[in-house]
């Protein structure tokens, strides 16, 4: 059994399992950061008879010094016990999952909630060079997570044909993503024409040096990437908007526009297409014109 298996050896084994799977290096950290709270020098059989419920109700540091965790981190951090200790199980290092009943708060998602078509027009006049351009183009006609916007790398851009190629998606396994047919789909919409021109002519920003596609001297990351789009609001004096609502308005978009659900889920990179039907938004007006067609 697994009393020779300490618990620090046992999160990179859980981790190394997870590159095989093919997941991305955000969620890769995700899980570490997570599975960082057990006491590593435990040997992994000591966690059967462990409370686990106290360290999902641990106070937190960082900007929530002192209080409980939101549910949806509860929820998150449950799943991640969960798939770990079911690992362990899996793999002969324990006899039952010390996390099986734990109880995961429920979480509202709230329905997704797009740019406005003005508001857009605004922040992509207010971008004032490449870098900026390319991250508002990537979620808004590209629909990428701002994890796939910062890890997206120069060789993965195939300018030539309009399209991302190889680079990893939420959830694990390659993609392709056809960046310039998405951006003519959404033709009607400020920038359509901007953004897969820079992202051709983009190359002319690279030193030779810089890995990342997006960069302004250093390779941007999730929270920099967030900071600038807060930046480019006040810039651009509209409310402010997300990196994650640039792809809401992909989706969003991409279905006022009559693509099929499942061409949307699939550019989209969705697992299920109950996410991807969470978009569709019906209004008044469209039932009548539906009721009044011909």
């Amino acid at each position: 059994m697994g009393d020779a298996l300490r618990t620090q050896e046992a999160v990179c084994l859980y981790l190394a399992h997870l590159v095989t799977k093919g997941r991305s290096v955000s969620t890769l950290r995700n899980y570490d950061q997570v599975l960082s709270v057990l006491d590593s020098t435990l040997y992994v059989d000591m966690w059967a008879g462990y409370d686990l419920e106290q360290l999902l109700h641990r106070p937190r540091v960082g900007r929530a010094a002192g209080r409980q965790a939101a549910p949806a981190t509860i929820a998150k951090e449950v799943a991640i016990f969960t798939q770990f200790f079911g690992f362990l199980v899996k793999h002969g290092h324990l006899t039952e999952n010390p996390a099986a009943l734990l109880m995961a708060p429920k979480v509202r998602n709230k329905n997704p909630h797009p740019i406005p078509d003005d508001d857009w027009t605004s922040l992509w006049e207010a971008a004032d060079n490449g870098p900026e351009r390319r991250m508002l183009g990537l979620g808004f006609f590209a629909g990428l997570r701002r994890a796939e916007m910062t890890s997206l790398q120069w060789s993965q851009v195939n300018a030539q044909r309009g399209l991302l190629v190889g680079f990893t998606r939420k959830g694990g396994g390659d993609d392709v993503t056809p960046y310039d047919d998405l951006a003519n789909i959404l033709h009607d919409w400020a920038g359509a024409k901007g953004f897969i021109s820079e992202m051709r002519y983009g190359s002319s920003y690279w030193d030779g040096t810089q890995r990342h596609y997006l960069t302004a001297g250093v390779p941007w990351t999730p929270s920099n990437l967030s900071k600038r789009m807060t930046l480019l609001c006040q810039v651009a004096e509209v409310p402010h908007y997300t990196p994650h609502q640039l792809r809401h308005s992909f989706v969003t978009n991409l279905l006022r526009c009559g693509v099929p659900l499942h061409l949307v889920q699939s550019m989209a990179n969705h697992s299920n297409p109950t996410v991807t039907a969470r978009y569709i938004k019906a209004s008044a007006n469209e039932l009548k014109e539906w009721m009044n067609r011909d």
